[in-house]
């Protein structure tokens, strides 16, 4: 699955780079993007995990092939950082359309490359763990790869290009980090699914739980360390951008102020009357130097009040008065807006001006204009104080112009400066923004390519302000803090470990060894209840199967894993399905059972092809605290059944003919002897021989002998009613009970001639043919009046007496 996971992201990026699909390979515009080799190396790693589970063939030769690839790609990219130089490795033409600031288009960030080198090594390593040296390097490179992400993925939280001005092309991206957290699982993964790793071949269970305890504390340590550390940002932050906001609102504020009063003051002289007279007059009388002195006159306390200087010019753009400063300086200036009845600028001579251009009206008609230079000592001086703002806090007052910013000189430029309007990464700086007539604060790169966080407001039309200041001195405290307190916590994160391993293992060790003693014990169970002879089972309380063990998946045809998990009906014939359902619910509400704890019960089974069978069973319930497992032993008995009534048959049945012996025979006759004396009715008993047979078995042998007895038995049945029992008790000698005689002289004498009939027969045996005759002697019990000893010598008298007379006939 990871795999599958890593091979998706990196196909996804690269198809972004393709495609020129912003979001997917930047995810939200202002992160880092994941580049186009960052995206192969996960796409190919991506790929070496998952063809294990794709393909069954051995994949060791393409993993490894895959690990030196990224090692030595991400190698060279490691080279380019370090000599600053290109080797055309970097796929840069597929990525000038994002226009993302990254001055290294294409190259990996230095801690990407790392992380790719160490899965190069551990791809490497994953299928040659030969030893205990190489698996403990291999758990090393993961943790190393896990770290990678981990840091890289914090990264976004605390801001460390700002905390220690790092260049944004040296970050990793926020995937890139996601996407090295899933290589070190999915490396962390391979290794568990190992066989070295399953055979603790060479690392037992205790070291490894050490190993990934510690793993476990120094992730905790130092997220948690590193939390705390987000948080003072966090909080520092924010204090910082209220400071910038406030030294921005209160120069902004002061400023348009300033300038206001600035614009009053020009409106305010274009007003004055004698002045406007006088102005009037030079226009007509240009030179005249009485006017000039009353002009002069009037506009002196201007001068007095901070004006630089002021002149008057006929419409035509003649100079007709000039008082004040003269600079042959080139002079910066900054139009701003046209203010109602005038047009105006900033303007640096050595020092800050506004310069307004006011028409002087007479009936509605412009005849000459004033222009007033006014200092503005006020802004200069709020541009040049810096205080609260650091070493590097600088505030820039800029106008825009095509591409190119025009700035006044502040407190760490001694001149105007000209600048373009976005940074080295191609980002508008704060004062674009201000000069677009936005507002607000931003963290970003300036015009010096120096991490700043920089707050900017519009003044007026096509002016704006910035207040600003380098981030590395904004957290410098965070910075210091951080460089004193991670080694402690390092010392800290090492004693820790030191410290739990000592602890955790022993108690490891101890829980190894239980674990181990419980697995032989749990091994000799299971090899004991796999191999007795006796079927043996277990079912809860709900009648689900368990545990099923080899015997008594002999017994029933089924696998263990194919009953395990079903009712233990299955295993019945239907018909006693619902009886057993009730029986154990019966037994669950009120604890009584006609099975439980009764030995060898013997009760049907159900085979899987359908087969019923006897089964003997015993039952027997073991508690777990409020867990029930009832435990079955189950014993195929179907041999042993038709064994037993094998043994019946033969205590009972003669072998030859399959007719009841003397022994079923004696106690057939005593039965019917007690029902003819309890319904008061008669019966008859034939005692049979056959005549000759001695001859046949000497002439032709015994085994036609046996054949004829046989022959001989199935004729008499035929002769004799179902209800009639026809026995054989020895030799050649057959008898027959008839019971239910309603006329017995007759009916007895009737069956007598029918079987005499029926041996008149030839007997076909084989190529032998055989006349064979029989003499019968008949004894008839009426009203019980005779015993059974007594019916039979009476029997057995008439047979001879038959004999005796000719054979082949009945005597009585």
């Amino acid at each position: 699955m990871f795999g599958l996971i890593l091979l998706a992201l990196g196909l996804l990026v690269i198809s972004g780079w393709l495609l020129h699909m912003r979001a997917m390979v930047e995810i939200r515009t202002g992160l880092v993007a994941m580049v186009f080799n960052t995206a192969l190396c996960f796409a190919l790693t991506g790929l070496a995990i998952a063809l294990p589970g794709l393909i069954k063939k051995p994949v060791h030769a393409i993993q490894s092939s895959v690990g030196i690839f990224l090692f030595c790609l991400c190698g060279l990219v490691l080279i380019e950082y370090l000599f600053d130089i290109n080797l055309g490795i970097d796929w840069g033409f597929l990525h000038t359309w994002l226009q993302d600031g990254n001055m290294r288009l294409g190259r990996l960030a230095p801690n990407t490359a790392v992380g790719f080198m160490l899965t190069g090594v551990s791809l490497v390593l994953l299928n040659n763990i030969t030893s205990r040296t190489r698996e403990l390097s291999y758990q090393i490179l993961v943790f190393c790869i896990l770290a990678i992400g981990l840091t890289g993925l914090i990264g976004y939280v605390l801001s460390p290009d700002q905390l220690f001005g790092w260049a944004r092309s040296a970050r990793m991206a926020i995937h890139t980090a996601i996407g090295m957290i899933i290589i070190a699982l999915a490396m962390w993964s391979s290794l568990y699914h190992s066989n070295s790793h399953h055979a603790q071949k060479f690392f037992q269970l205790d070291e490894k739980i050490g190993f990934m305890s510690a793993a476990i504390l120094c992730v905790v340590t130092l997220t948690a360390g590193l939390t705390g550390f987000v948080f003072q940002q966090t909080i520092l932050e924010n204090s910082l951008k209220e400071k910038l906001q406030f030294k921005l609102d209160n120069q902004r504020m002061l400023t348009q102020a300033t300038l206001t009063q600035g614009y009053a003051t020009a409106e305010h002289a274009t007003h004055n009357t004698h002045l406007m007279a006088s102005a009037y007059m030079l226009t007509l009388q240009p030179g005249n130097e009485s006017v000039i002195a009353e002009i002069q006159s009037e506009l002196r306390s201007l001068m007095n009040e901070g004006m630089r200087s002021a002149s008057i010019t006929s419409p035509d753009g003649k100079l007709l008065l000039y008082m004040g400063e003269k600079s042959d300086n080139a002079i910066t200036r900054l139009d701003l807006p046209d203010y109602p009845g005038q047009s105006s600028a900033l303007q640096w001579d050595k020092e800050l001006t506004l310069y307004t251009d006011s028409p002087l009206l007479k009936d509605g008609i412009a005849f000459a204009s004033l222009h007033l230079n006014q200092r503005l000592p006020v802004i200069q001086a709020q541009l040049f104080d810096l205080h609260g703002l650091g070493d590097t806090g600088e505030i820039a007052l800029c106008s825009g112009h095509l591409k190119t910013l025009i700035c006044l000189p502040s407190g760490r430029q001694s001149a105007p400066y000209t600048i373009g309007k976005e940074n080295i990464t191609g980002q508008p700086l704060p004062m674009s923004y201000a000069i677009d007539g936005k507002a607000g604060l931003i963290a970003t790169l300036d015009y010096k390519g120096h991490n700043v966080m920089a707050a900017f407001a519009p003044l007026n039309r096509n002016l704006g302000i910035v207040v600003k200041q380098d981030t590395t001195e904004l957290y410098g405290a965070i910075r210091a803090q951080l460089s004193s307190v991670t080694p402690a916590l390092l010392l800290i994160l090492v004693l820790g470990v030191l410290v739990m391993r000592s602890q955790i293992k022993p108690l490891v060790k101890r829980l190894t060894d239980s674990e181990n003693h419980a697995r032989e014990q749990q091994l000799e169970m299971n090899t004991v209840f796999s191999s007795v002879g006796e079927g043996i089972m277990t079912t809860n309380d709900k009648g689900i199967i368990e545990s099923f063990n080899d015997a008594a998946a002999m017994i029933f045809g089924y696998r263990p894993h194919e009953v395990i998990g079903q009712k233990l009906q299955i295993l019945m014939p239907f018909e006693m399905r619902k009886r057993h359902e009730a029986g154990m619910q019966n037994y669950l509400q009120t604890g009584e059972s006609k099975v439980l704890g009764r030995p060898k019960l013997e009760l049907p089974g159900l085979r899987k092809d359908g087969t019923q069978f006897t089964l003997e069973l015993t039952v027997n319930e073991i508690q777990f605290d409020s867990r029930r497992v009832f435990v079955g032993v189950v014993r195929d008995i179907t041999e042993r059944k038709q064994f037993e009534e094998k043994l019946i048959f033969l205590a009972q049945y003669d072998v030859l003919t399959g007719l009841p012996n003397r022994a079923l025979f004696m106690d057939r006759l005593s039965g019917a002897i007690l029902r003819a004396s309890r319904t008061r009715s008669a019966l008859a008993v034939m005692f049979l021989d056959l005549d000759g047979f001695k001859n046949v078995n000497d002439t032709l042998g015994h085994h036609t002998g046996d054949e004829l007895l046989k022959e001989f038995g199935n004729r008499l049945c035929m002769a004799v009613r179902k209800t009639d029992s026809v026995a054989r008790l020895a030799g050649d000698e057959f008898t027959i009970i008839l019971e239910g005689l309603n006329n017995p002289e007759h009916d007895t004498r009737e069956v007598a001639e029918k079987i005499i009939a029926s041996m008149q027969q030839r007997f076909s045996l084989g190529e032998h043919q055989i006349n064979i005759t029989t003499s019968i002697g008949l004894a008839i019990q009426v009203d019980g009046e005779s015993d059974l000893d007594e019916l039979l010598r009476r029997a057995d008298d008439a047979m001879y007496r038959a004999k005796h007379s000719g054979k082949n006939r009945w005597s009585a």
